[in-house]
């Protein structure tokens, strides 16, 4: 009885003395876990947390959506949370991998109960910023559209629409060559560990992780960057095949490299956003790294991997082969998986590296190698 009166006068207190007032005050510090069955966690599920559409940039890793989501934050219309919401969303112990949480990154509906989900719509409200880095919370903003891209989400579709039922999806893919090789790479570098204990598993995890992640134990790092890849797709492909077709867009990573402006403005057209003079200006210029940039991009960097690629491509041709069926036209899909045998995996020793580093590739990956 005392806990209702108490959410009763929390909403009167919120809502009623100012009916045109859309301020939700925190009811515990952003981002800390809230334990299951405290009051503080029963009170955030009767609170709304007023994001509207919010859009989700949905990839594998290592596929681009930085840059996506760094250009798109520049519009006005769009606020953030400023980055990825790994501990957004894994501080809240159910939604952790691990014993008393979960097994892997997959998140369907079944784990958003509706105080969970209410956690994670206060804990995204309490975090948003707007492109200047100004803060949402305590301020009378009404509703407001929301951008989020963290590539575990890529598993998370199903549970991402029980918490938010008006989501829309950005999907971005990318030739598979390029993003195993930047999935490889990552791995070697030990900057994206993600767990670095896990059961099952020999050594720390990278990226995102999918379920069944056991099956590669001890396989080659090509293969275990193929698997991420292989399940971040289709877990994709499937969670938007149920969807009506005007909540979700599919865009190339090329597309968006080649044609920056064209296609942001096709993104912002879907997604209801203008196109501001700001973000006009950022899509017409030369768009900087993204801040998880490992090396700068250059043509056919992914050769650098290039003998290992080739080995674990055919484990990941039929999922492409899905993934721009669905993308694309039949004879533009078609074209693109012809000329995949266009390009050697191999480079020649006193060919320049593909890194970009302008060494010859025997004294630089070559050597390595």
């Amino acid at each position: 009885m005392h806990l209702r009166r108490t959410i009763q006068w929390m909403y009167r207190k919120i809502h009623l003395s100012n009916p045109k007032a859309n301020i939700i005050k925190p009811i515990e510090t952003p981002c800390a876990p809230a334990a299951p069955g405290k009051n503080t966690s029963i009170v955030m599920a009767h609170l709304p947390s007023s994001i509207e559409r919010p859009v989700f940039i949905v990839s594998a890793p290592r596929s681009g959506s930085t840059m996506l989501f760094e250009t798109l934050a520049k519009s006005a219309a769009l606020w953030t949370i400023g980055d990825e919401s790994h501990q957004l969303i894994e501080g809240l112990p159910q939604l952790s991998v691990g014993p008393s949480g979960v097994e892997s990154n997959r998140l369907t509906e079944a784990n958003a109960d509706p105080i969970t989900a209410q956690q994670i719509r206060v804990r995204f409200a309490q975090r948003l910023i707007n492109r200047d880095g100004a803060a949402r919370w305590g301020r009378a903003t009404g509703a407001v559209r929301m951008l989020e891209k963290t590539p575990k989400n890529s598993l998370r579709i199903p549970f991402i629409r029980a918490v938010f039922p008006d989501a829309l999806f950005v999907y971005l893919y990318r030739d598979p060559r390029e993003n195993l090789s930047s999935i490889m790479e990552a791995w070697k570098a030990g900057g994206w560990i993600t767990y670095p204990q896990l059961a099952d598993w020999d050594g720390p995890w990278s990226l995102l992780l999918p379920p069944g992640y056991q099956t590669v134990r001890g396989r080659p790092l090509a293969e275990i960057a193929a698997f991420q890849w292989n399940s971040a797709n289709e877990h994709i492909l499937n969670d938007l095949a149920v969807l009506p077709a005007n909540r979700w867009i599919a865009v190339g990573y090329d597309q968006l490299t080649e044609d920056t402006a064209e296609q942001v403005r096709r993104i912002c057209n879907f997604i209801d956003v203008p196109v501001d003079a700001h973000l006009n200006k950022v899509v017409n210029g030369k768009l900087p790294l993204s801040r998880y940039t490992l090396t700068p991009p250059t043509k056919d960097k992914w050769r650098i991997n290039g003998q290992a690629i080739e080995a674990a491509l055919p484990l990941v041709l039929p999922v492409y082969r899905r993934v721009l069926e669905t993308a694309l036209p039949p004879d533009r899909a078609a074209e693109i998986l012809n000329a995949l045998s266009g390009v050697s995996p191999s480079v020649a020793r006193n060919e320049p590296c593909p890194c970009g580093s302008t060494k010859r590739y025997k004294y630089c990956h070559g050597a390595l190698a």
